[in-house]
């Protein structure tokens, strides 16, 4: 959207037998590159959860934003590219340089 890439990279995804739909990932990878910053946004987690129509992606278990100098940690993050929203949630931990 507004020309912003996200790509996703996952070990293994399995696809839910209830809703075609859903992919349930396994060490996931989301790289967001902003296209008005130039800037690159790293995500990692043991386990995500992506819906293939909206893109919405749920990561959970040891979650990882990288971004610029910035790290914040956390177990459980929520993002919606329609909502144009990352909430990260549960033992959260930022850090930077200073």
């Amino acid at each position: 959207m507004k020309g912003n890439k996200y790509i996703l990279q996952a070990k293994e995804g399995e696809i839910d037998l209830n809703n075609s739909d859903i992919i349930f990932l396994t060490e996931v990878t989301a790289y967001i590159k902003l296209v008005k910053k130039s800037e690159l946004i790293v995500i990692t987690s043991n386990f995500g959860k992506y819906n293939s129509v909206n893109y919405d992606t749920i990561f959970s278990n040891n979650v990882k934003i990288d971004y610029i100098d910035n790290i914040i940690t956390g177990d459980y993050l929520d993002f919606s590219m329609i909502k144009n929203l990352l909430i990260i949630s549960r033992n959260v931990i930022y850090k930077n340089l200073e």
